[in-house]
Formats: C-alpha cells, sequence, structure tokens
C-alpha cells in the first residue's frame, strides 16, 4: 500500500481487486493534493476553493512522474478510478484536475474556540461505509452524547 490503512481493510474488495498500477496511480495524485497553496496549479485551486481536495497533472506528466506506460494506460486507470468512485475528473485544456475528496472550514460549536477544519477522501469514505460507519451509525436526534441513547 501507497497510503497508510488499517490492517484490516488491506484486503477490503475495493482494494483487493485494484490493479498495482491503479494504486499506485491514485497515491501519486493523492500525495499531490492542492490545499490553495499559491504554487500549485491555478486549476486545482480553482477547485479547492469550492471544497474539493484536487491534483491537476496533464498525461505527459502521469506518464513521466506517476507510472511509466502508454497514453492509452493512463486513460484505462483514471476510467477505472472514476467506476470505483475514488475520484472523479474534470479535463481542463490538456490536463485533468483529479477531484479525490473535500474539505471544509466552519466555526466551532463551543465558544472561543478554532474554526474546525476536516477533509474526507472519497476512497476513505467508501472504506468507512463498508466497515459500520455509514450514516445509519451516526449519532440520531435524541443520541446521549457518548452514542445512542438505548438502541
Amino acid at each position: 500500500m501507497i497510503w497508510d490503512f488499517p490492517t484490516r481493510l488491506q484486503e477490503h474488495p475495493l482494494l483487493y481487486d485494484w490493479s498495482a498500477d491503479g494504486q499506485k496511480l491514485y497515491g501519486w495524485l493523492r500525495r499531490r493534493v492542492c490545499r490553495g497553496a499559491a504554487d500549485s496549479p491555478r486549476e486545482a485551486r480553482e477547485y479547492h476553493t469550492q471544497g474539493f481536495l484536487t491534483a491537476y497533472a496533464t498525461a505527459d506528466l502521469l506518464m513521466a512522474q506517476a507510472l511509466p506506460v502508454s497514453r492509452n494506460t493512463i486513460t484505462k486507470l483514471i476510467a477505472d478510478m472514476r467506476q470505483r468512485r475514488v475520484l472523479a475528473t474534470r479535463n481542463v485544456g490538456h490536463g485533468h484536475v483529479f477531484l479525490l475528496g473535500e474539505w471544509e472550514e466552519r466555526p466551532s460549536r463551543l465558544a472561543d474556540t478554532q474554526p474546525l477544519y476536516w477533509e474526507v477522501f472519497y476512497l476513505d469514505g467508501l472504506l468507512a461505509l463498508s466497515v459500520g460507519h455509514g450514516p445509519d451509525q451516526r449519532r440520531q436526534p435524541g443520541d446521549t452524547e457518548g452514542g445512542a441513547a438505548h438502541r
């Protein structure tokens, strides 16, 4: 694995049948996520301001730095990642903006605290849903602070 996942998820079906080249490409993109820095590509910064975790790359850059494969293979790997719903793409000029997740910043509900900031990668969300952290596991109205009231 190129990124750090708990051992119990490393044999998850979503990852288990995903090609090594696909995982390498995803890891390369994830390590290059734009978080609004001035030196990030303009195309990535534009989508970042809309709340997306983005990376920008051309096919030539991907072939030169991420994977030494053909343009056709890069296209197939990107299509596979879209089908797996771990990213979405936006064609911009001669490259792609890869939407890998979303971020948000908002004021805390507690007085006198820093604003809250969080990021969620689509892949992480898909894996969390499959291990029991989906919407049906979240707190419901009437739940106590520590979890469900009496379920």
